[in-house]
């Protein structure tokens, strides 16, 4: 089980701190199943965690797992949690 956290938020554009990540690999991940010349399954499962943080994890015979954190809190953005 590998766990990927990203801190870095450079494209400012992201509601979640570590998407940018996980983005990556599931677009690694999918680019490999179009080259494989087999059958291949790919499996994207998101839970909600404390403090509004997500735990993404994505399965296509390893797992890896990724935890986004938002990248500013709901308030800052004008839309307050009802």
């Amino acid at each position: 089980m590998k766990t990927i956290t990203n801190e870095d938020n450079s494209n400012g554009n992201n509601r979640w701190v570590g998407l940018d990540a996980a983005e990556a690999k599931l677009m690694e991940l999918f680019r490999g199943m179009v080259e494989h010349n087999g059958v291949s399954k790919l499996q994207i499962e998101v839970k909600p965690l404390k403090k509004g943080r997500k735990n993404v994890v994505l399965s296509s015979g390893k797992d890896y797992h990724f935890v986004l954190k938002p990248a500013r809190t709901p308030v800052e953005d004008g839309n307050p949690s009802k």
